[in-house]
């Protein structure tokens, strides 16, 4: 497929995404959310570009105050809970690095 042929394609399925107003059918109900797209596909320098839309995780780190509590922290219940709740985060942190990783991967 040319690129000509994948940005028509392209175009036509922005048009109709553009023309499906979200609303909602009981008056009781919040007005809709709208759904943010994990990748944004773009006009590069050299053609189609993707990229990962990052303001849907924001930055995510871990506060030096835990980390400092951590090094201070006397009791060694306390060491081990701060140790555990620190190694979590940074694996979360990891996993979303590698979604978005793959994301990029899948978009391209």
């Amino acid at each position: 497929m040319s690129t000509a042929a994948s940005r028509g394609r392209i175009n036509q399925r922005s048009q109709f995404t553009r023309s499906c107003a979200a609303r909602s059918t009981d008056a009781r109900l919040s007005p809709a959310e709208y759904i943010l797209p994990d990748l944004t596909v773009h006009q590069g320098e050299k053609g189609l570009a993707v990229t990962v839309n990052h303001r849907l995780w924001g930055q995510v780190s871990i506060s030096g105050y835990y980390k400092s509590y951590l090094q201070s922290a006397e009791s060694p219940e306390v060491r081990s809970y701060l140790r555990e709740k620190i190694q979590r985060a940074r694996w979360v942190m990891a996993a979303i690095e590698q979604r978005q990783r793959t994301m990029l991967q899948l978009g391209e």
